[in-house]
């Protein structure tokens, strides 16, 4: 309870300096633009110039309490969660050809469950020669160390601490135009590991098994019917090897898989911009226990303008994905939602948000349904400081034979963010 207490105490002090934004009427905001990338001269960092580069970099300072560390059905545990994520974006400023390095980490420690305790790292780079004005080719690569969390659908409830996760990626991409038609290709490569983790009593719970290698190849070719609208048709095909070879065929998780989408991008001045597709996805699995996951694909980003001081943006997805539960199948996995981001004052930003996702298990009886809230209040104090106070809700559900536990938790928190 006292918890609880001090998550609204923090939400109170944050709501109480929100009357001082009324002193910064905002002047005509940009159009067609969603209000959390719109630009804000008074409130926007500067950034670090070093030659032809701005570094930019960024602190966020946070403290949030939870009612369910390890989103558990029964005997939750609360805590008060302490974090730190720092970021580094190193952007180039040249008039042709582009350059981009970033590096983050995130640090969180709990009051009370250490074992919860994690630091997690990421870096990437991504470099783009401009072969000419309408055509490019381009490297990328990151890398990823993290704490899975224990809201992930693949998290084991039984491990003593969460799992760690270890992914490289590298890609090269590439685009062409000529005249109205232009195409965009990239090959992926990914590389995952996971690190064993403890379970209750000793002994560990093996999770070498999920390592594997995944290759991506995508091609898209795109027709302007206009300026701001284009058709287009996209094909992905994949590849994912895992490195340990099963003990017998109907172990065997090996897949490979197509994805065909068609759909229109689009930006109508002051009503609504974005991308949506539909098509089909197969993934064929080496195990006879699995076979075939196909069905209707779906992808799509839509920002829709109410008026110039609210972005309401809608997201949805349908697709095979993998699933890392010690048992050999796959998942369909259905997601949709929904944010509103409304711009109260010029440095006051309201946001809230509603998500669902259902996860239809096969190869074995199982599915899980995902139902998420939030809210935040963002003020901007000046170009090198904000504040936000958050509340947010997350709801699981499982059923079927081999089911996972149901859980509910809430978060209250409040963050500082400092940046050059």
């Amino acid at each position: 309870m006292k918890k609880l207490l001090l998550s609204t105490t923090m939400l109170v002090l944050a709501a109480a300096v929100a009357p001082i934004a009324a002193q910064a009427q905002a002047p005509a905001p940009q159009t067609n633009v969603a209000v959390l990338d719109r630009a804000r001269p008074d409130y926007d960092a500067r950034g670090i110039r070093a030659g032809g580069f701005l570094i930019r970099p960024r602190i966020d300072l946070g403290v949030e309490t939870t009612d369910n560390v390890f989103a558990t059905e029964r005997n939750e545990t609360d805590d008060v969660i302490y974090g730190a994520r720092t970021q580094v974006d190193v952007d180039s400023q040249w008039s042709r050809h582009g350059l981009r390095l970033s590096a983050g980490t995130d640090t969180v420690k709990y009051q009370d469950v250490s074992s919860e305790d994690r630091t997690n790292y990421n870096i990437s780079a991504d470099g783009r020669l401009d072969v000419r004005r309408d055509a490019y080719v381009g490297v990328r690569a990151s890398y990823e160390d993290y704490k899975e969390a224990r809201t992930a659908i693949d998290a084991r409830a039984t491990a003593l601490e969460p799992t760690t996760i270890k992914v490289g990626r590298a890609a090269v991409y590439g685009a062409v135009a000529l005249n109205r038609v232009r195409f965009l290709g990239s090959v992926e490569r990914v590389d995952l590991t996971a690190k064993d983790v403890p379970l209750p009593g000793g002994g560990v719970l093996v999770q070498s098994t999920r390592d594997r290698k995944e290759t991506y190849g995508t091609l898209r070719a795109e027709y302007a019917l206009s300026p701001d609208t284009r058709l287009f048709a996209e094909a992905i095909a994949n590849e994912r090897k895992y490195d340990r070879r099963p003990a017998s065929p109907a172990a065997d998780r090996d897949s490979t898989g197509q994805t065909y989408l068609v759909g229109a991008s689009t930006s109508l001045t002051r009503v609504l911009s974005g991308e949506a597709a539909v098509g089909y996805f197969r993934q064929d699995y080496d195990s006879p226990v699995v076979g075939a996951v196909d069905g209707l694909g779906v992808r799509g980003r839509i920002q829709w303008f109410p008026t110039q001081l609210t972005t309401v943006t809608l997201n949805a997805s349908r697709q095979a994905q993998e699933t890392d539960l010690g048992l050999v199948g796959s998942a369909v996995s259905t997601n949709a939602g929904v944010q509103v981001d409304h711009e109260l004052r010029r440095n006051v930003i309201l946001t809230g948000r509603l998500a669902s996702g259902k996860y239809d298990f096969r190869g074995f009886d199982r599915e899980d349904e995902r139902l998420e809230a939030g809210v935040a209040a963002t003020y901007l104090v000046n170009r090198n400081a904000s504040v936000s106070a958050t509340y947010s809700y997350l709801d699981g559900q499982s059923s079927g034979a081999q089911r996972d536990r149901d859980f509910t938790i809430n978060r209250f928190g409040i963050v500082l963010q400092l940046k050059i």
